[in-house]
């Protein structure tokens, strides 16, 4: 066993388009689908947990592509989105590896935030267990995910880190160099028409809801186009246990409909429409399922919570992100990760009146864990930064190469 000692046994490169673009049509089907571990709420939840997605299948498909020059065989079913772990490659032997990406934003590479990245420095600080967040890199593993009484555990885990030059997550459209511009409902109406209990209700009852688009009073769409032309949205839709885009075309006075589907992810545009796109889109909802539904809190779910909802320019944000450097750090066994956090500090977060580059101590001191808001240099004290929920980790030190990770592949 090689421990990660030195920057030449991590693995470096570029996050392809063709990365990119597989992870953001994955992402944007995906999301009702997938665990919102983060607990992320407020308007923009469902585009922030989409480019989480994204960030995540992008380095998968990253890790798979580099194995693969490295003469290994891995491959992925990306097709079963409602079920399939989205970051869990399955092993030969049966075993599970978890990737783990971290995003690296350059824009916070300043002296009164951190030092510049680089794999140097990284290897430099690979032992530091300390309280300063600009010299400690943990690499981290969600609490609940070592509760065995939940779901099964991971075999492996897998650390990267996704360098780009802007926060893509907080800044939605700039820095991009392509598009896939999507607008989502807000939670309470986006929870009735993608919460999976509902989705499943109206597919086995047949009875689903329609969606009834048309242009808002002496809007226009499309400036660039003639009169009488129509111009393009696009809707994700499901229906009977599967994903599509439908194709919406509308002129001012217009309107049109898609009927019995399932559940509705997000509405799309491509570049030159949303470009001259500047009024209103109005979307109207039918619920066609009349028996009531209940979540785990026994409350009937199936209650049309509003019946329209008018996208504008400013609902739309983009799912692509920036070119960026991917890092494959090293990688860990289960057993292995256990017994290494349990030597290490436990941390909750600075407090500026006293040192706000400093994490406090945890309270309890359980050992190895990092908890909601402690810092690190991926994830500073700067915006309310820091971890957004409770992690166990270990040191960059503690991880084996990359290149040993082609003997268990």
């Amino acid at each position: 066993m090689t421990s990660l000692t030195d920057k030449s046994q991590i693995w470096e490169t570029i996050l392809s388009d063709t990365h990119i673009t597989n992870a953001v049509h994955y992402a944007a089907k995906s999301v009702n689908w997938t665990f919102n571990r983060l607990a992320i709420s407020g308007e923009w939840a469902t585009f922030k947990r989409m480019m989480r997605i994204v960030t995540g299948v992008a380095a998968q498909q990253c890790l798979m592509s580099q194995v693969q020059k490295k003469g290994k065989v891995v491959t992925k079913d990306w097709s079963d989105y409602r079920t399939e772990d989205t970051f869990d490659l399955a092993l030969p032997d049966g075993k599970i590896a978890d990737t783990k990406a971290s995003n690296h934003y350059r824009e916070y590479d300043t002296p009164k935030i951190r030092p510049k990245f680089s794999l140097d420095y990284l290897i430099k600080c690979k032992d530091y267990s300390g309280r300063d967040y600009r010299l400690f890199f943990p690499c981290a593993v969600p609490v609940e995910q070592f509760d065995v009484k939940r779901k099964r555990p991971k075999d492996y885990y897998i650390f990267t880190v996704i360098s780009s030059p802007t926060d893509f997550i907080s800044e939605r459209m700039k820095g991009r160099d392509k598009a896939f511009l999507v607008a989502t409902v807000p939670p309470g109406l986006g929870n009735f028409l993608n919460y999976k209990k509902l989705v499943a209700a109206r597919e086995a009852a047949g009875a689903g809801i329609s969606l009834t688009f048309s242009i808002g009073p002496q809007a226009k769409i499309n400036e660039y186009l003639s009169p009488g032309k129509r111009s393009k949205v696009y809707a994700g839709c499901e229906r009977d246990g599967g994903f599509f885009e439908e194709r919406i075309e509308l002129e001012e006075g217009s309107s049109a409909s898609i009927n019995d589907i399932s559940g509705f992810s997000y509405l799309r545009m491509d570049s030159k429409e949303f470009e001259c796109f500047s009024n209103i889109l109005n979307m109207e909802v039918s619920n066609h399922l009349t028996e009531e539904i209940y979540d785990s809190g026994l409350r009937n779910i199936n209650l049309l919570p509003q019946k329209i909802h008018r996208f504008t320019k400013e609902s739309f944000a983009n799912l692509y992100i920036p070119q960026s450097k991917i890092y494959f750090l090293g990688w860990i066994d289960r057993s292995t990760f256990e017994q290494k956090r349990k030597k290490l500090p436990c941390y909750g977060p600075p407090k500026d009146r006293m040192n706000k580059y400093s994490n406090t101590d945890g309270t309890p001191p359980i050992l190895g864990v990092l908890y909601p808001r402690s810092t690190c240099y991926i994830y500073p004290n700067v915006y309310r930064g820091g971890f957004i929920n409770k992690n166990y980790y270990v040191l960059p030190r503690d991880l084996r190469e990359m290149d040993e990770l082609l003997d268990i592949v």
